[in-house]
């Protein structure tokens, strides 16, 4: 998907798409899109990182760094219950690296692809490789589809709705996985795609995700939606 007339959404500040963002149903009178930082961590230790949000977005942001001393899951949702645009993204504090326009091409391929319900970033390693997309998304010239139906929430867009992260689950890990599976239970046509051409870098740190952590969100997981289909890759 994208404009046919090349990649428009570079330019910062994009006004044809942004006029159409302004139109969305849901939104509020708020024309910035929430960006949900879900971190243990204050503002003032990610000043780097909100600042380089707010530089390359391409579309007013507004920032929202959690800063809770709680699990992944309850800060991604004091976020969302922060949160007024229609477009949401949340993004982790251990990614950097952002191209200029990329808020606005996660948006972008969310608001113009039926069924879209979770765009993801490339993720990319520190030393330039493919970095971990949950399995399934293969690269392509501009957007493909994650086959497995679910994606990290490292870098991510997706639509404002009542849906929350497992508060069962401790520290990190698998709070995706549920999300994922909540959307597809609501909307079986769910499409959760992966935008190649806008590539941000993932240190992928896994705080708290190992170990008993680990074992505790896989049983939370399987007990509520079946066997995991786990990938570390």
């Amino acid at each position: 998907t994208g404009p046919a007339a090349g990649p428009s959404w570079k330019r910062l500040g994009d006004a044809t798409w942004f006029l159409n963002y302004r139109n969305l149903p849901m939104q509020t009178d708020q024309t910035a899109i929430d960006v949900i930082i879900p971190t243990m961590q204050s503002r003032e230790e990610l000043t780097s990182l909100v600042e380089e949000i707010e530089r390359t977005a391409g579309v007013p942001v507004n920032v929202i760094v959690t800063g809770q001393p709680v699990c992944a899951a309850k800060n991604r949702n004091i976020g969302l219950d922060l949160s007024k645009s229609s477009v949401i993204i949340q993004i982790d504090d251990d990614i950097y690296e952002f191209p200029n326009g990329w808020a606005v091409r996660l948006s972008q391929v969310l608001v113009e692809t039926p069924n879209a319900v979770m765009v993801s970033a490339r993720l990319m390693t520190p030393n330039g490789q493919l970095g971990c997309m949950m399995g399934g998304a293969p690269v392509t010239m501009g957007v493909s589809i994650a086959a497995k139906r679910k994606l990290p929430t490292a870098c991510v867009a997706f639509w404002k709705n009542d849906i929350r992260f497992d508060t069962d689950l401790i520290g990190s890990g698998f709070d995706d996985d549920c999300y994922a599976a909540e959307l597809r239970f609501r909307n079986p046509n769910a499409m959760f795609l992966v935008a190649n051409d806008c590539r941000v870098t993932h240190r992928n740190e896994r705080k708290n995700q190992m170990g008993k952590f680990w074992d505790h969100n896989k049983a939370v997981y399987e007990h509520k939606w079946g066997k995991a289909m786990t990938c570390l890759c």
